[in-house]
């Protein structure tokens, strides 16, 4: 059979299927060595053994040399959209304030806020290309982006309508509302609660701007109660529901979004261990966002070995916001292994099919398997053993989206 080409590596790994591997099974990973991708229409025909590969394709061979071939990354938490910096918190993180101290006095959310609305959507573009870019040369073809920042009708609306926009053949963007991020400055708490379940998730559906709804619950944010009833509301619209929880102590809030029926829930540094079988038996994924706890110096890591031991599902974020400014699933599977427990093999099915699968994707990326689109990173790897073991920018030799290289090292 004729295709448009044919990868040849000296291995691949990858997790495998179209849903979220969970418990002992995220450790599941195919390995192949010496090894061919058969890709047509930027899609992967066939993967295996180069010689068996070779036997039933033709193409233009593309030779990765001796690299060893994952799939790319997919980024399920970030709120890579956004005006502004907030550079200037990090003094304040040095001297002691709380992620809470500095949202009081009117830093943090509220900052962006500002900066936020007072951009066009022309300039929300121009300040989050370079970030997407560089996102994509660490290996990420999809991001998922929330919303957040506007905080009221025309300016949630605004940026979700930007995310779409951002969306390519190079890098899938998948937008979330978020716009129970915080309270806004300029209204009042039962005022903007009523705001958001009668005028923006309705008009959020309407639009076709986000099928996934997040909200944030935590002191200082959204208490339980209010974040349930805006999932509750969400949900009976046919929103996939997902919470930020336990980022800096415990909500006890999971067990109840669990039986929401959620897709996924984020940060769970503080989350208790009995928590954690409900979120399994409810099939929600438990997304760790390794470098937060690093950027926010909270220091508390999320428990992701026992998540795992308990049944969950987990899948791995970078957060990227201008709280915690990582760009890099690389650096966020390495802390993942080194900070929050998980085996080299759970950290990848973690970045690539459980991520896919908890924002609508697992169809489509996550693997290299037949029918996927054939999006890949080449590694510089001489061994399997190795992954996240190595810390290093040039260990990414290129990445593919589409069959179509996107980013290749200068090196």
């Amino acid at each position: 059979m004729k295709v448009d080409s044919i990868f040849e590596c000296a291995r691949i790994m990858t997790p495998a299927g179209r849903k979220a591997k969970s418990a002992e099974s995220m450790c599941d990973i195919r390995f192949i060595e010496d090894a061919a991708i058969a890709v047509l229409d930027g899609r992967i025909e066939a993967c295996g053994r180069r010689a068996l590969i070779l036997s039933k394709y033709s193409g233009k061979k593309v030779p990765l040399d001796d690299c060893t071939v994952i799939p790319s990354f997919v980024d399920c938490h970030s709120h890579a959209l956004f005006a502004g910096s907030r550079e200037n918190e990090l003094a304040r993180k040095l001297r002691g304030d709380s992620y809470m101290d500095i949202l009081k006095s009117g830093g943090g959310i509220l900052h962006t806020l500002e900066r936020t609305r007072e951009a066009s959507p022309n300039q929300l573009i121009t300040e989050t290309v370079p970030r997407l870019r560089g996102m994509l040369a660490g290996g990420t073809t999809c991001v998922e982006v929330k919303s957040g920042y506007g905080l009221n009708l025309e300016h949630e609306l605004k940026m979700l309508s930007v995310a779409n926009r951002l969306s390519s053949m190079r890098q899938k963007v998948v937008p979330t509302y978020m716009g129970a991020h915080a309270i806004p400055p300029d209204a009042r708490r039962s005022d903007y609660l009523s705001e958001i379940v009668d005028l923006h998730l309705p008009a959020v559906r309407k639009r076709g701007l986000s099928a996934l709804c997040d909200v944030f619950i935590e002191d200082g944010a959204f208490t339980p109660e209010e974040g349930l009833h805006i999932l509750a509301a969400a949900g009976r619209l046919g929103f996939g529901l997902s919470a930020h929880i336990d980022e800096f102590s415990c909500t006890g809030a999971a067990e109840d979004i669990a039986a929401l029926g959620a897709v996924s829930v984020s940060h769970l540094a503080h989350t208790p261990r009995s928590s954690f079988s409900a979120l399994a038996s409810s099939g929600t994924t438990g997304i760790i966002l390794p470098s937060t706890p690093l950027f926010s110096m909270a220091r508390h890591f999320p428990d992701a070995a026992s998540m795992i031991s308990s049944g969950m599902a987990v899948a791995i974020g970078t957060d990227l916001s201008p709280n915690s400014w990582n760009e890099s699933m690389m650096f966020s599977c390495i802390l993942a292994v080194y900070a929050c427990g998980l085996r080299q093999e759970e950290a990848l099915t973690a970045a690539t099919l459980n991520s896919a699968s908890c924002i609508g994707m697992g169809g489509e990326l996550g693997s290299i398997e037949q029918g996927k689109r054939a999006d890949f990173i080449c590694l510089d790897l001489d061994a399997a053993s190795k992954i996240f073991y190595r810390n290093s920018d040039s260990m990414i030799r290129s990445v593919y989206s589409g069959g179509v290289r996107v980013r290749r090292t200068a090196c």
